[in-house]
C-alpha cells in the first residue's frame, strides 16, 4: 500500500477520515508494515482518537500548516483538523527507505498554540 508520493498517501488519509476516522487510521498505518505489526499501538492511537471525538464536535475539514522534507527520504506533515468546538494537531511523518513512501509516525493532539509559537518563532 506504499506510494511514490505522500501526497496521494495524504488525501486518502482524509478522504476517509471525513466519514470513517478509524478506517482512515487503518489505512495510514497499513502504509508501514513494520508499525501495522504493532497491533497495540495502533489500538492505542483508536481508544485515544475516540476519547477525543466524544468531545470535540461536528468535524469541519483540515488545513496544511506545515511541510517540512529531510534529504528526500522523510517528510512531516502538520494539518489543523477542524472541529466545531475545538482543532486538534495531526503531524504524519512519512519515510522512504527506497522508492516508495510509508508512514513513520503519525501523532494528534490539541496543542495548537504551539503551532502558532513555531510561526512566530
Amino acid at each position: 500500500m506504499a506510494q511514490d508520493n505522500p501526497q496521494k498517501l495524504i488525501d486518502q488519509f482524509f478522504s476517509l477520515y471525513e466519514t470513517n476516522p478509524y478506517a482512515a487510521v487503518d489505512y495510514i498505518f497499513d502504509t508501514n508494515p513494520w508499525i501495522k505489526e504493532a497491533a497495540e499501538q495502533l489500538d492505542d492511537v483508536k481508544t485515544q482518537l475516540e476519547d477525543t471525538l466524544d468531545v470535540v464536535g461536528k468535524y469541519e475539514g483540515y488545513s496544511l500548516i506545515s511541510e517540512k522534507a529531510t534529504g528526500g527520504h522523510m517528510m512531516q506533515y502538520v494539518f489543523m483538523v477542524r472541529y466545531d468546538r475545538q482543532p486538534l494537531r495531526f503531524i504524519l511523518l512519512f519515510y522512504k527507505p527506497s522508492s516508495e513512501w510509508r508512514l513513520h509516525h503519525f501523532s494528534f493532539d490539541d496543542d495548537m498554540e504551539e503551532e502558532l509559537r513555531a510561526v512566530e518563532g
